[in-house]
């Protein structure tokens, strides 16, 4: 409700897995004349984008700092032929950080 009163609208779309059906959500935005959004998640919610296929375009931002640690989000691939491989990659520098832009070169079967 404080969304709505904020002046959002809230869709609702079935669970796939126990998360957001992601395709459904895209169609329905793309019904709303909606053809791109900004998704801003956790290594959970980017994975499950990557592998439901709505991911076109990623930007990744760097930031001149390493922090370390051992976890990963997301399920991952078990074998590097198995990745999501990314194109027409271009990088910009903002201040010390850098921001990647690339296509998603979508998989078939394991490959691109």
């Amino acid at each position: 409700r404080p969304y709505e009163e904020a002046g959002c609208q809230v869709l609702c779309v079935e669970k796939q897995d126990g998360h957001v059906n992601l395709p459904q959500l895209m169609e329905r935005l793309g019904e709303m004349q909606l053809d791109s959004i900004l998704l801003e998640g956790g290594g959970t919610l980017n994975w499950a984008a990557l592998e439901s296929g709505i991911v076109q375009k990623v930007q990744a931002y760097i930031a001149p700092k390493l922090l370390g640690g051992r976890t990963v989000e997301g399920t991952g691939v078990p074998t590097p032929d198995q990745a999501f491989f990314l194109r027409n990659s271009k990088i910009t520098q903002l201040g010390e950080d850098f921001l990647i832009e690339s296509e998603v070169a979508h998989r078939v079967h394991g490959h691109c």
